[in-house]
C-alpha cells in the first residue's frame, strides 16, 4: 500500500514538474519508436512513400543501386515527415520519406497547448498593456556610483529615492604620466 502511494506521489510531483509537455514529449518519443520499428521490418504502406530526387555530384563519382535504411524527418508546411530510405545513383540523390499523421496531430496539439499560455483575448488587451508599466514603478534599482583618485576625478552620479550605493576606487597611478 505505501509503495502504490509513494508511486503516486511520484508521478503526480512528475506531472507538476513536467507537465503536459512531458506528456507530448512522451507520446511523440513513442510515435518515434513505433514508426522506426515499422520502417525497419518494412511493414510500412508503400503506397504512402514519396521521393524526392535531388541533382547531386558526388566528388568521388560514388553510386549505389541499393537504397540505404535512414532515420530522420523533417517538417514542411505544418506537415512532419519521416524519412525510410535513400541512395545516391548516378547524379541524383533519392530520398524516400512518408507524412508522419500522428506526429504532425501530436505538434499541432503541442502547438496549441503552448498558445493558451501565450494568446491574449480581446477582454484581456487592454490590461496587458498597463500592466508592465504599472510592474516598472515597484522595480526600479537606484544607484549611484562615486569615482575619487588623487590627480583624476570624474563623478558618475544618477540618483532616484533614498537607497543610496557608494563604491569607491583608488588608481594606484597617484600622477599624471610622464612626457617622452
Amino acid at each position: 500500500m505505501k509503495k502504490l502511494v509513494s508511486s503516486l506521489f511520484v508521478a503526480l510531483i512528475l506531472l507538476n514538474v513536467m507537465g503536459y509537455y512531458g506528456l507530448f514529449l512522451g507520446l511523440q518519443y513513442k510515435n518515434t519508436r513505433d514508426l522506426i520499428s515499422q520502417f525497419d521490418a518494412g511493414t510500412y504502406n508503400a503506397d504512402e512513400a514519396e521521393v524526392l530526387k535531388i541533382p547531386f555530384r558526388a566528388p568521388n563519382g560514388y553510386s549505389s543501386e541499393t537504397f540505404e535504411r535512414v532515420d530522420g524527418d523533417f517538417k514542411r508546411n505544418g506537415k512532419v515527415y519521416r524519412l525510410i530510405k535513400q541512395r545516391l545513383f548516378r547524379d541524383t540523390f533519392h530520398i524516400v520519406y512518408i507524412k508522419d499523421k500522428v506526429g504532425t496531430a501530436l505538434n499541432d496539439a503541442l502547438v496549441d497547448y503552448v498558445k493558451t499560455f501565450s494568446d491574449e483575448t480581446s477582454d484581456q488587451g487592454q490590461h496587458a498593456t498597463i500592466l508592465p508599466l504599472f510592474i516598472k514603478e515597484y522595480f526600479i534599482r537606484p544607484f549611484s556610483l562615486q569615482s575619487w583618485s588623487p590627480g583624476y576625478e570624474q563623478a558618475v552620479r544618477k540618483e532616484s529615492h533614498v537607497c543610496v550605493l557608494i563604491d569607491t576606487f583608488e588608481t594606484s597611478i597617484v600622477h599624471p604620466p610622464e612626457r617622452a
